[in-house]
């Protein structure tokens, strides 16, 4: 049964998009994906429920995968000592140039990497939902954060509870904390996979400090990337992606569940393009080559970068305070 509703406005002035297949994760099944004309939001037009999405994860998914996450050592060392340094507890105010070149090089950093860092602020509580197998609370952690986890998927919990962190493994609309306890939270390229992101966002509300942080990452369905490659764009990953946000609907829905939105950073992320170049290719390439992804990079980087500059990247980050 088609919902009628929209679940982030409540709206019934909801109307089919289009069908698309499950290229990535289910293969020859076609979903409809519908568009609230109140918000802008699209999602998938049917009933949807905790468990809908559990079965299309595929064993090796990113994410939960440890063997997937390596990074050269030396890289390693220089991120770490960069990331301390410039978003890292200080303890005193900066000086004018080095809280400048401080200011630029984390914007820099927050407009390129795969997940934000915030600067520390309060107690440094930190929640992660879907913190996978806990690389970004690791990197958290080094710079003086006390960070806790959320992971419904068990061995991905596991293994970063392994690695010594506080990783609850449990679904976070089943997770209980405190009120008010977090000084920051995190979702990375998580709410888009919820069933029901309002109830999800107003949840985040009242575990957070007043005037607490909230960090997201979502694909940008408002994006040139999205219009180029359309079916084969990255940021479908039909079904594991219920709802695709635009930075109208994000901010709607934010205000909805009682944040106010800071900023909306276009990122500059060639990788996501490489991957809608080889979603489109996948057929005709049966094996990828070393060349073939060379001279994919070497595409997506300067479009990737214009992208961001029109502000139609197809990822962003979005910064939000609670009110």
């Amino acid at each position: 049964m088609g919902r009628e509703q929209c679940q982030i406005c409540g709206e019934w002035d909801i109307r089919k998009a289009g069908s698309i297949e499950g290229i990535k994760y289910s293969p020859g099944e076609f979903f409809d994906l519908m568009r609230c004309d109140g918000c802008g939001i699209t999602f998938i037009g049917i009933d949807t429920g905790p468990d809908f999405i559990a079965t299309y994860y595929p064993e090796n998914y990113k994410p939960h995968n440890p063997n997937i996450h390596k990074t050269f050592h030396i890289r390693k060392t220089i991120m770490r000592g960069i990331r301390s340094i410039v978003f890292g507890k200080t303890g005193r105010k900066s000086r004018f140039f080095f809280g400048h070149m401080k200011r630029i090089i984390s914007s820099l950093y927050n407009k390129t990497a795969y997940r934000s860092i915030p600067f520390f602020r309060g107690e440094g509580i930190l929640l992660d939902i879907g913190c996978g197998i806990g690389n970004y609370l690791r990197l958290l952690q080094d710079i003086g954060w006390t960070v806790h986890g959320v992971e419904p998927v068990e061995k991905a919990a596991v293994f970063a509870q392994n690695s010594g962190l506080s990783v609850n493994h449990i679904r976070y609309e089943e997770a209980e904390y405190p009120g008010q306890f977090f000084d920051v939270v995190t979702m990375w390229h998580v709410l888009e996979h919820f069933s029901d992101p309002k109830k999800i966002l107003q949840k985040v509300s009242k575990m957070l400090k007043d005037d607490g942080l909230f960090l997201i990452g979502i694909p940008n369905y408002d994006s040139f990337d999205r219009r180029i490659f359309q079916k084969y764009w990255n940021g479908f990953e039909i079904p594991l992606h219920l709802y695709h946000f635009t930075p109208d609907s994000i901010r709607k829905a934010l205000t909805t569940a009682g944040f106010r939105c800071i900023t909306i950073i276009h990122t500059i992320r060639p990788t996501d393009m490489v991957s809608s170049f080889e979603n489109c290719f996948d057929s005709v390439l049966k094996k990828k080559s070393i060349l073939t992804r060379v001279v994919f990079h070497l595409i997506s980087i300067p479009f990737s970068f214009f992208f961001s500059v029109l502000k139609r990247s197809s990822i962003i980050v979005v910064f939000a305070e609670k009110k």
